[in-house]
């Protein structure tokens, strides 16, 4: 009765400390990962914000853009406001605003049906007639942002009209727009690799149907509140780990169960000589191990075959536990801070490409770093992490120590302090972020590529323009 009274209350004990530990920080994880995909999707906005400013730019500082201010030019329309102009561009408005804030020209395009539409009046009314998008400090200042209209909400960026060479006042201000629709949102979600959504302020937000959602909310061009962000993300670690842990205890209510009911009939035969030998055998096994046959057909022959099935679904809980971490690509790992050494899981040990014989020490961390951020990782760990007690959270790059592979990885870490404050332990997780690292580079790759297509353009049109002059010279010439 006593044995299955603390068989009861250890298995109780061991659902709370899984529940309260280790599915709370699979919880704390998938947290901290849903929060940094947050402030990834808002760092991708801002740089899409930027992109167009940058666009914008080239056309506002542009010699033939100064003169057909003033001239308003039918060759210059022809020329450059085309659909193919801001097709490329992949934007939707270009406003023409002269300097006393009268519109010059212009032109829309709905890229659904590749058509030239008018710019709503809602547009030229927030942002030409309230002078919000006209007022520059020097001709190097810009206006970007967010506006909400009945048509959606419109991304901007305003440049003042100049020189090439930036050296005469401005004539007036060149305006570029594009709506953050579906087609926008979706491109965000591919790059990101996860469902993003955009979402008015005042929305429902989904507490959850299984998965995690983030929100984020993002301010319009007059810092108010214009939309929210939302990211959903699955809960795949602790759906495995709920798994795992949920296998683990089955297994061993069964072995609890196996060896009570083995144990009460062994004591009523009196058969002490092969309990002691099965014992003997049990503190024989390491790890992967099984019993040897003891002979017979007893009872104890029979617990030595139950034991080595309890052995085998041990190691495939095991075999599961891995599995979940291989997953997620997570590993784990714990710091000694008075000795500086430090364990790693085998997940981990995979990620930076090493062996047992490795020297896990602060040293052999920072040997794996590139070099150019060894310096840096190195101070960001003493200095702010641990002489500050801030808990760590960097990204940062990696040689793999087995095949001097470059990686990026995401390491976390919190500690344990002792009773006098001081830092002796430091626990974390470190994860291959390579992927979405990549991901984020083929963003700046198209962006790039955008950018070299509109420097193309421009470049065409200054020959195109230096030809003109010389043509005019020729006829001058003739006369």
């Amino acid at each position: 009765m006593v044995m299955v009274v603390c068989t009861f209350v250890l298995l109780v004990v061991s659902v709370i400390a899984a529940q309260a530990i280790i599915l709370r920080e699979f919880a704390v994880i998938e947290q901290q990962k849903v929060n940094d995909n947050l402030a990834r999707v808002v760092d991708t906005y801002k740089y899409d914000l930027d992109n167009l400013s940058r666009v914008v730019s080239d056309w506002a500082a542009w010699d033939d853009t100064y003169e057909f201010i003033d001239n308003k030019s039918q060759a210059y329309k022809d020329s450059n406001l085309v659909y193919g102009s801001l097709a490329n561009l992949e934007i939707n408005f270009m406003v023409f605003v002269n300097s006393g804030g009268e519109v010059v020209t212009e032109m829309g395009i709905n890229h659904e049906n590749q058509k030239e539409t008018a710019v709503p009046t809602d547009v030229k009314k927030i942002l030409v007639e309230s002078g919000a998008a006209l007022k520059f400090e020097s001709v190097d200042d810009e206006k970007s942002g967010l506006v909400v209209l009945d048509s959606g909400l419109l991304m901007f960026a305003a440049r003042p009209i100049t020189t090439s060479n930036k050296d005469k006042p401005s004539r007036g201000t060149l305006i570029f727009a594009k709506y953050l629709d579906v087609g926008e949102v979706e491109k965000l979600s591919e790059v990101m690799h996860l469902p993003v959504k955009v979402l008015p302020v005042s929305a429902t937000k989904n507490l959850g149907d299984g998965d995690i959602y983030g929100y984020t909310t993002v301010n319009d061009f007059f810092d108010q509140p214009a939309f929210m962000f939302e990211i959903k993300y699955p809960r795949d670690i602790t759906r495995q780990g709920e798994k795992s842990v949920e296998f683990f205890l089955g297994s061993f209510v069964l072995i609890e169960v196996v060896l009570m009911v083995i144990l009460g009939i062994f004591i009523d035969k009196f058969l002490i000589a092969r309990i002691r030998l099965l014992v003997s055998e049990l503190g024989q096994v390491g790890q992967g191990g099984q019993i040897k046959n003891l002979g017979g057909e007893d009872e104890i022959s029979s617990l030595a075959k139950q034991t080595n099935a309890t052995l085998k679904s041990l190691q495939e809980t095991q075999s599961l536990l891995l599995e979940s971490q291989v997953i997620a690509g997570l590993g784990s790992y714990v710091l000694d801070v008075p000795t500086g050494t430090w364990e790693s899981s085998d997940i981990l040990n995979q990620i930076f490409g090493i062996d047992e014989k490795y020297d896990r020490t602060i040293e052999g961390w920072a040997a794996l770093v590139v070099q150019t951020d060894r310096q840096a990782m190195v101070d960001y760990l003493k200095n702010e992490v641990l002489s500050q007690k801030k808990p760590f959270d960097k990204e940062y790059k990696i040689i793999r120590h087995n095949d001097q592979t470059e990686i990026w990885v995401h390491g976390i870490g919190k500690f344990e302090l002792d009773k006098q404050g001081q830092i002796v332990k430091m626990y974390g997780t470190i994860q291959d972020v390579t992927v979405s690292k990549l991901a984020r580079e083929q963003l700046e790759k198209r962006t790039q590529e955008l950018e070299k297509t509109n420097a193309l353009m421009v470049g065409r049109e200054l020959k195109m323009a230096e030809l003109k002059k010389e043509l005019g010279k020729l006829k001058g010439g003739e006369k």
